[in-house]
């Protein structure tokens, strides 16, 4: 599958069309994810004009425009060590923001309101084979949660393979196909660099420029040989795909 799709389904723009009319703010997306979705590492800088360097994707600045202030913001469903079952559980739950009740996908959907939801889980829940049993059931949840609240899931593949058979992206790439929904290919974003883009000595992590402010450096050849940066440019694309096809039918 491609890394940025190449088409957006009606089902896609129905569910946009739907959230429009529930009072989602067209303008907001959120993140949902582990440490691969941390600030400052992901897309944070895209809301500091004049951090980031976009050379030859100039014609992406619509989109970091469009949707301005959601690349900064600090979500409620965004952790380190985040599963997919976590993201539903109460118990991970910990912001102030937030009441006892609400999961961390409840409170992030209630305080940003979003349109859009980049949904980036899957290595945390490589725990042990009865979990990854279990993937399919919570991803399903979490997808049929967010449709629910009118909010577009972008699922993303994971960088690794830690379970050894690919059996999470296979399943991540399956519910996109199945659900008509979009469907961020980022592991193969990653496959023909270095390391696969992920750091050599921290072979669990992606890699990073030494430079933090270099992250959405477009310019420099060698930062795009890196995971992060990549990350970074991948979800952009993705974003205004996503952004340009919901509203081909929209007045």
């Amino acid at each position: 599958m491609p890394v940025v799709p190449e088409s957006i389904s009606d089902t896609t723009r129905a569910i946009y069309q739907l959230g429009q009319l529930m009072g989602n703010n067209p303008h907001a997306f959120s993140k949902v994810g582990d440490c691969f979705s941390t600030l400052p590492f992901f897309l944070e800088d895209f809301d500091n004009p004049g951090v980031y360097k976009l050379g030859q994707y100039a014609a992406l600045q619509p989109t970091i425009d469009y949707f301005s202030g959601s690349f900064s913001r600090v979500s409620m469903a965004v952790k380190i060590g985040l599963s997919s079952g976590a993201s539903l559980a109460v118990l991970w739950n910990d912001w102030k923001e937030c009441s006892r009740t609400e999961t961390p996908l409840d409170c992030e959907y209630r305080l940003n309101n979003p349109s859009f939801a980049i949904i980036s889980v899957g290595t945390n829940d490589v725990t042990d084979r009865v979990s990854l049993e279990y993937f399919e059931d919570k991803m399903r949840r979490v997808i049929d949660h967010t449709i629910g609240k009118g909010i577009v899931p972008i699922l993303v593949t994971k960088p690794d393979n830690a379970e050894g058979d690919h059996f999470i992206n296979a399943t991540i790439a399956r519910l996109a196909y199945e659900y008509e929904i979009p469907l961020w290919n980022f592991w193969a974003a990653i496959q023909d660099l270095p390391e696969h883009g992920m750091m050599v000595d921290e072979p669990e992590h992606l890699s990073i420029p030494d430079d933090w402010s270099r992250l959405c450096n477009f310019e420099d050849a060698e930062n795009m040989d890196l995971g992060f940066p990549v990350r970074n440019l991948t979800a952009l694309q993705v974003l205004e795909r996503v952004r340009m096809g919901v509203m081909e039918t929209v007045p």
